[in-house]
């Protein structure tokens, strides 16, 4: 199909076209648990929920799944689903305890008559900062050279957080991809990357806000494309490393969706948000006992009401809960606010401030 013959809408001189236009090729999905445990992230008005390889795997019910990454009550990405050899990894460990960065150390499963299982390491370092960021090291950890090809799969639905939660919308926006107004394979994604240097999924809404996921690649740039899955095929040398990752911003109508600036690489968004951290921690109660259960109890606590907080306006405030209550809410905020005075009452001031700039100037009998 050429662009003549397209129906596309211009945004900041990029061309867009109904997705159902231009269909894509499908890279297959892992087969999955229906249930399993799960990991979250958050900074600020971002977070992620992933399974605990990491990854967020397509499956029957994925439009009621909660898994993703979300902001602004919006599901900025569905899919991302790390595959080697089309297969799953071997989850060997993984852990979120930083709340804002998640670590999975896992290996290769058998690849047929080529690589023995658990030969090639694969270290899944993911961040949040007002983005999502991931950095895949893959090590030969055999004494033969070894070649594979490893996988990313990326897709976003942009679901509101009530349609997730089961609410059924007389009518949605529409999924749009992002076209080349100069070329006639605009369609062709991998075009798109060369020609612009990210991956774009998009969507615009009914209100005609643009929404994207703006994926741009770093270390290793993929080889080839399969529609919303990224390729590469690598050569290891015995105990060689390599390294891919990437940098995914949400954006709405050109502009980054979240209140948080994001930094252009992994190592930036980890030592920044380190530092803010641990600059809260400082400023704040430091309480402490001869107990050391009781002592990792408050740590957790005090990790777990920085991750809570959210920016509203000037202010930033408790959010309720993730996933499905990551907002402003009166009394859960007053409350959460009232009980934690001892630890820093700045959290009480700006609560009140924040919901006062929110409350009612209109009477309104109903």
């Amino acid at each position: 199909m050429s662009l003549e013959t397209l129906d596309t809408i211009e945004f900041d001189d990029r061309a867009f076209a109904n997705a159902e236009q231009l269909p894509i090729p499908e890279w297959h999905c892992s087969p999955t648990q229906r249930l399993q445990p799960t990991l979250t992230l958050k900074d600020d008005d971002i977070f992620l929920i992933t399974d605990t390889i990491g990854n967020i795997s397509c499956h029957e019910d994925q439009a009621e799944s909660s898994l993703g990454l979300f902001c602004k009550d919006t599901r900025f990405l569905n899919r991302l689903e790390l595959q080697i050899e089309g297969q799953a990894p071997i989850l060997l460990s993984s852990t979120a305890q930083q709340g804002f960065a998640l670590s999975v150390l896992c290996a290769n499963p058998y690849i047929t008559d080529r690589v023995k299982a658990e030969t090639i390491g694969i270290q899944r370092d993911i961040v949040l900062q007002g983005a999502l960021f991931e950095e895949i090291t893959l090590t030969n950890y055999s004494t033969e050279a070894v070649s594979f090809q490893i996988s990313l799969s990326f897709d976003a639905d942009f679901a509101d957080l009530f349609q997730i939660r089961g609410r059924v919308r007389d009518r949605v926006g529409q999924l749009m991809r992002r076209v080349l107004p100069d070329q006639s394979n605009g369609h062709n994604i991998q075009s798109l990357v060369e020609e612009t240097g990210e991956l774009t999924l998009a969507y615009q809404g009914l209100d005609q806000i643009l929404m994207e996921s703006r994926i741009q690649f770093s270390q290793h740039k993929p080889n080839q494309f399969r529609g919303y899955t990224a390729i590469w095929d690598l050569s290891l040398n015995p105990h060689e490393t390599k390294k891919i990752g990437y940098r995914l911003q949400p954006m709405l109508n050109n502009q980054p969706a979240s209140a948080v600036s994001a930094p252009m690489t992994l190592q930036q968004a980890s030592a920044a948000e380190a530092s803010e951290q641990e600059a809260w921690r400082k400023d704040v109660t430091h309480i402490r006992t001869d107990n050391r259960a009781l002592n990792q109890i408050i740590e957790r606590a005090e990790k777990d009401i920085y991750l809570l907080g959210q920016t509203f306006g000037e202010g930033k405030i408790l959010s309720a809960g993730i996933p499905w209550f990551a907002t402003l809410f009166g009394r859960d905020s007053l409350i959460a606010a009232w009980q934690t005075l001892i630890l820093d009452p700045q959290i009480a001031r700006q609560t009140l401030i924040t919901l006062a700039d929110y409350q009612g100037k209109v009477d309104n009998q109903w």
